[in-house]
């Protein structure tokens, strides 16, 4: 599981930004991404947007760096946010990765009973935080896929980047595709 995490967090944070928030407490919590790093090799196309719902929540929290900020998912969730660009960023799907003392305001958005087995996801972009501790994580674009499914899909998504850079060095005619013009990965 720990892997597969893993590879989801690099197919968001790498050149995503957060696209808009939902919630229904206290069911679940929804966080959209776009400019994600996935392919489907079924369908023959890049998933550069996923959405992760998190379900059988305990709490959802949000910080910011001052009170007057902390109405920024529902500005979000209103398209009225302007900052959502994941760079220079911190997300983890980890406990006790993220560090929330840097802010100066925080708002509990739902606080459910205790529970066992019990995850952990956090995430601060510019000035903004949202710590999520859930029982149940699904990702969706705009079908589910399965989590043991993401390593494949992020290592496709380069695959399918070579391909694109391999075909446009060969002069071939393409559709632009730009989350592969915008990536350099480190040679």
């Amino acid at each position: 599981m720990h892997q597969n995490l893993a590879c989801l967090k690099q197919a968001i944070i790498d050149a995503g930004s957060l696209n808009w928030y939902a919630q229904r407490y206290p069911n679940s919590v929804q966080l959209e991404f776009i400019h994600t790093q996935l392919y489907d090799k079924n369908q023959q196309k890049p998933l550069y947007q996923i959405a992760l719902n998190f379900s059988q929540l305990q709490s959802v929290t949000i910080f910011a760096t001052t009170s007057h900020q902390l109405d920024w998912c529902e500005r979000l969730h209103q398209d009225k946010l302007e900052e959502t660009d994941l760079v220079d960023s911190s997300l983890s799907f980890q406990r006790d990765q993220i560090d929330f003392s840097g802010f100066s305001a925080k708002r509990i958005l739902f606080q459910g009973e205790r529970a066992e087995n019990i995850q952990e996801f956090s995430l601060i972009f510019g000035t903004y935080g949202i710590q999520i501790y859930y029982q149940v994580l699904k990702v969706y674009a705009p079908d589910e896929i399965n989590l043991n499914q993401i390593p494949q899909f992020y290592e496709d998504w380069w695959n399918y980047w070579k391909e694109y850079h391999h075909k446009k060095e060969q002069g071939i005619e393409l559709e632009k595709d730009w989350l592969c013009e915008t990536i350099v990965p480190l040679k």
